[in-house]
């Protein structure tokens, strides 16, 4: 655990609950201190870890003497650590502070967690832990380029109207839940959700995309000379290489003379009944070594280049319909009857030009975000606050 987290025994973090209740109860008798605090009670068993995220979301006190107000604030903006029967407790903090709004591990936490069973899948140990930190940093990096452009359209003189939100929202419930408001509801409560809270999420989604269609995705503009341009230069990635259509009959060396005699002799033979007018396919099936019998040898177009060096020097000899004499490499005896053969070519200009098209578009995007969310960040009070969770 890193020096950004304190550890507690379970006694003290009871006794911090304790007092924060205590104050909470003499500055407001009438209101409840936690709305409820189960209710933000999410578990999580990770491979190297189990951690039990407690959100603690308190109504907003009234007329609160300032110096109490940031005592508590305070209190519950630290993460704290507890170690108990075995297991690691994380109590909620601010993961970084963006202008005057709070950005919290839970709300990191849930961008990771879409992601987190892949690396889960995917590393173990030390690299889990560490491949962890890093997906948290780049959410969390996410979460506060998010704000700053929220923060920057709540300074802007333009807003979206209110019948255009409503209608967004009203889209989404038609789409998602055939117009059944009520379902959404039930759905939301499943989720410990208000319709208030998934409201003021779609709204702020729904603004960050207009901000950046407006800011990014409007000033892009790919021409049909840029797209010739590209393609005239990168003509070497859009060659088709040559390609043939071949069946194979393999046979496995081995290092007993008297079975490689045997193999030897049963290439023969199977030429022989070649020359008789026998299918290639079906001696391929019966005779053929290969996990290609089962399909009489064929393995479909393939490049030549992907072949054995013997074999692919053997195909270049062979016209359509050819039967390859026998062909000896290390370990194998082939022969090949070729099918098919496709010429080297160059895909079209109006065969790539929309692949092409899309490939600018995003690379121009890109570049036009960074310099443009590059800039409200300069702009922008960040304080990040220096966690290692993992």
């Amino acid at each position: 655990m890193s020096s950004a987290h304190v550890k507690y025994s379970t006694l003290f973090l009871f006794f911090v609950l304790f007092v924060f209740f205590v104050v909470n109860l003499f500055l407001a008798t009438s209101q409840r201190c936690v709305k409820s605090l189960a209710k933000s009670v999410k578990i999580k068993k990770d491979c190297f870890i189990q951690r039990i995220i407690i959100s603690l979301r308190a109504n907003k006190f009234k007329r609160k003497p300032p110096k109490l107000k940031k005592i508590l604030t305070i209190l519950f903006a630290l993460t704290l650590t507890v170690v108990s029967y075995g297991q690691e407790i994380l109590i909620d903090g601010i993961a970084a502070k963006v202008n005057s709004q709070s950005v919290l591990i839970s709300d990191v936490l849930m961008v990771m967690q879409p992601q987190i069973a892949e690396l889960q899948n995917k590393y173990a140990g030390s690299r889990l832990k560490k491949e962890m930190q890093n997906l948290y940093e780049e959410s969390l990096d996410s979460l506060i380029e998010r704000q700053v452009i929220l923060d920057t359209y709540q300074k802007q003189d333009m807003k979206l109207p209110d019948d255009v939100i409503n209608n967004r929202i009203n889209d989404i419930i038609f789409d998602r839940f055939q117009g059944n408001k009520e379902k959404l509801i039930k759905t939301l409560a499943q989720d410990r959700l208000t319709f208030e809270k998934w409201k003021e999420e779609v709204t702020n989604q729904f603004i960050v995309m207009v901000m950046r269609n407006s800011n990014v995705n409007s000033k892009i503009n790919i021409s049909p000379a840029i797209i010739k341009e590209y393609y005239n230069k990168h003509l070497d990635e859009y060659k088709q290489p040559e390609k043939v259509l071949i069946n194979m009959i393999i046979l496995e060396k081995t290092d007993d003379k008297e079975t490689e005699a045997k193999k030897k002799e049963l290439i023969f033979q199977i030429q022989q009944k070649l020359q008789k007018g026998e299918a290639f396919t079906a001696l391929a099936k019966e005779f053929s070594e290969d996990s290609t019998a089962e399909e009489g040898g064929n393995i479909g177009w393939i490049e030549p280049q992907m072949l054995r060096k013997e074999v692919a020097e053997a195909i270049k000899k062979l016209k359509i319909e050819d039967i390859s004499k026998p062909i000896e490499t290390e370990n194998e005896i082939y022969l090949i009857e070729l099918k098919g053969k496709k010429e080297s070519t160059v895909q079209s200009f109006l065969d790539v030009e929309k692949d092409i098209k899309t490939l600018l578009t995003k690379e121009e995007v890109d570049k036009v975000y960074s310099e443009w969310i590059s800039s409200l960040l300069e702009n922008a009070y960040i304080k990040k606050s220096d966690l290692e969770l993992f």
